[in-house]
């Protein structure tokens, strides 16, 4: 009785609030299917849609380039998105990143999963999620995804910024 009511609360929440976030409410309602498979994600389109994520990316892979790196990874807390679709659909990203010749191949495997102390305003919607979880009524999941960007497009993006050192893995 309390997970079925806890799960129509969920869904309730995926088909109102999140009735204009296509991809967050895909991801909520995968996460309430319980299955646990993996989610595929367009990175390619997550660059395109979502700059603060793109300009995060971009600087710090140009800032590990010009050190003479040729791979790395950058972490995407949800605070940078600014896209709600995106933020809602992923919460934070880490990504992996490798130069090859004239192009960076860019590829996530993160988890898409609740935590139950937020200390946002979201937090009783998570300590449900983390609930149904344990109860074997929803699943946490891998979202992985893979993107090719030009090392040029990076560094035209790049544009200098105060670093963050919490932000870098």
């Amino acid at each position: 009785p309390a997970t079925a009511a806890g799960l129509a609360a969920m869904r309730l929440l995926a088909t109102t609030l999140m009735h204009r976030l296509p991809r967050a409410r895909r991801h909520l309602q995968h996460f309430l299917d319980a299955s646990g498979t993996s989610v595929t994600i367009n990175l390619t389109q997550l660059l395109r849609d979502d700059p603060g994520v793109r300009a995060l990316a971009f600087r710090t892979m140009a800032a590990q380039l010009q050190r003479g790196q040729t791979a790395g990874r950058l972490a995407a807390p949800q605070v940078m998105f600014k896209n709600t679709d995106w933020r809602w659909a992923t919460g934070s990203l880490v990504l992996h990143w490798r130069q090859v010749g004239d192009q960076i191949q860019l590829h996530c495997c993160d988890r898409y999963h609740f935590q139950r102390h937020t200390g946002r305003i979201s937090s009783p919607v998570h300590r449900l999620a983390v609930w149904l979880e344990s109860q074997g009524a929803a699943a946490a999941f891998d979202m992985v995804g893979r993107a090719v960007v030009s090392v040029e497009a990076v560094h035209s993006e790049a544009t200098p910024v105060v670093q963050y050192k919490r932000l870098y893995l």
